[in-house]
């Protein structure tokens, strides 16, 4: 039986959040941020403006997750991280998914090799990029 794709893959993002927002003091604002981020789905990690790592979260809220790299020092990003992006999905059973096809188009630190295979730039093609 066929899984049936919800109408909507991503139903809310936040972009290029500032990392400090995850180590607010005021109580109030952290919990505004914890539930803006109460969803699961997938993230990236940014150091300046460059992605740095991909990740999924299908147990943890996106905040919990994001919030243990941004806080943790012992935590492997926690020195390459100062932006973040989150994406909320409609199915978490889509995770995986989607995480691989932004690891595949983003430049990043994984060292997830997505499960999907590349398409190269047909030879034929490649011989004629001088003639453009």
């Amino acid at each position: 039986m066929r899984r049936k794709i919800p109408a909507r893959i991503v139903t809310r993002y936040a972009r290029m959040w500032p990392r400090r927002i995850l180590k607010l003091k005021d109580k109030a604002g952290l919990a505004e941020v914890e539930k803006a981020l109460s969803g699961k789905g997938v993230y990236i990690l940014y150091w300046d403006d460059q992605p740095y790592y991909v990740g999924q979260t299908s147990l943890q809220t996106l905040f919990k997750r994001i919030r243990s790299h941004a806080t943790k020092a012992r935590n492997k990003y926690y020195n390459f991280l100062n932006f973040f992006s989150a994406f909320e999905l409609g199915d978490v059973n889509l995770v995986k998914e989607v995480e691989a096809i932004l690891i595949a188009s983003v430049p990043s630190e994984n060292r997830a090799v997505p499960r999907m295979k590349p398409i190269p730039i047909p030879s034929g093609a490649a011989e004629k990029f001088d003639e453009l």
